[in-house]
């Protein structure tokens, strides 16, 4: 993102020495010369805008793995204030474009598993596969599919198997365990499933069950206005 940053950069200043030219070569005049200069200071900000969003949702993914006032945080929110100073924003405003996960309850980024300087063997594993299957790298973003993505995985030999052995070892928010849960009443296996089984999936948490339970619950909970997702969230 630097390196296009700094492309972005060097494309304006070529354009400004080249609008220069033609104006002091009276090929253009003093208006064209302004109509065209403005129109290259917009082009080179919708890029760096671009360009700051993406960096900021990278910065937010980071930003999950600190909790404020723990050593580090600090250090990153100054880095990233600097960094995003470059593409002309504030890291807020950058935020705010991109869609803070911290702003809504169920936001695509929350699906991501969370790494962790400890974690063992099996918990980098199990996160890896996880963050695979939802994520697609040529876009950078959540896939839009990704109940469908699991429940496919889910058809696959041993998948059920390796659906555990992610639940048991991934470091996955309440957003990603729902994310299998739908998955698994979409494709009809939660009701096949034993209670300990839907214990192990929700992890005790009786609230997702609530939820999810059924395609009826499902879809009154995603019904009801973020703000209010959020408050019952908490």
């Amino acid at each position: 993102m630097r390196d296009m940053r700094s492309q972005a950069n060097k494309e304006y200043e070529q354009q400004a020495a080249d609008q220069k030219k033609l104006l002091e070569g009276h090929i253009i005049t003093q208006d064209t010369y302004n109509q065209n200069m403005a129109a290259a200071e917009q082009e080179r900000l919708d890029k760096l805008n671009k360009y700051g969003v993406a960096v900021a949702k990278a910065e937010e993914i980071i930003r999950g793995n600190l909790k404020l006032g723990e050593a580090g945080y600090v250090e990153w929110r100054q880095q990233a204030e600097a960094e995003m100073q470059l593409y002309g924003a504030s890291f807020d405003e950058a935020l705010a474009k991109a869609g803070d996960a911290t702003q809504k309850l169920g936001d695509s980024s929350h699906l991501l598993a969370k790494y962790t300087t400890d974690m063992t063997s099996d918990a980098k594993k199990a996160n890896d596969a996880w963050n695979a299957m939802i994520f697609d790298p040529k876009t950078g973003e959540i896939k839009t599919n990704a109940p469908e993505v699991i429940a496919d995985a889910l058809k696959a030999e041993n998948g059920w198997d390796n659906i555990q052995f992610i639940l048991k070892n991934a470091n996955l928010t309440s957003n990603a365990k729902g994310v299998i849960l739908e998955a698994l009443i979409a494709n009809g296996q939660w009701n096949q499933m034993t209670p300990e089984e839907w214990q192990f999936v929700i992890d005790n948490k009786q609230g997702l069950l609530a939820i999810y339970d059924t395609k009826e619950h499902l879809a009154e909970w995603n019904s009801i206005p973020d703000n209010v997702k959020k408050l019952l969230g908490e």
